[in-house]
């Protein structure tokens, strides 16, 4: 047995008003306040109410990336400049999807291709798990 709404009688109660505890119908509710139609134009004078928390979310991540990648650009310079003799190598790892490139050069690029699937290996642990708290 469905109940009625208990403003204006007529229409089938769907939601409770989390500050009086009627049951009111869709039009007699306030889905932003979660508040009844006689409670919502006196919400403002019993003080302000949290409705929604904020989240960081994974915005500290990027943030951390570029911070990560710019301290990285300065290091590589100033080695270019003190140590700018012998042979130059590098490796990286480019995810594309599920599909790595791993790309590299020079005679320690093995160790610099390694250094980066390790990097890579840890950055996705780190996404997933960041992703694994925020839906639980």
């Amino acid at each position: 047995m469905s109940q009625r709404c208990d403003i204006c009688g007529t229409q089938e109660a769907r939601f409770v008003c989390k500050r009086c505890g009627k049951r009111v119908c869709v039009q007699d509710f306030r889905q932003e306040q979660w508040l009844c139609a006689s409670c919502g134009p006196n919400a403002h004078l019993e003080g302000p109410e949290v409705t929604s928390v904020s989240q960081i979310g994974l915005s500290w991540i990027l943030f951390a990336s570029f911070a990560m990648v710019f301290i990285g650009m300065i290091l590589m310079m100033i080695a270019s400049f003190t140590q700018g003799r012998g042979s130059t190598s590098g490796g990286t790892i480019i995810l594309v999807g599920p599909i790595p490139i791993i790309l590299g050069s020079g005679p320690e690029s093995t160790w610099m291709i390694l250094l980066a699937a390790m990097i890579t290996v840890i950055a996705l642990a780190a996404f997933l798990l960041t992703r694994r708290k925020m839906y639980r």
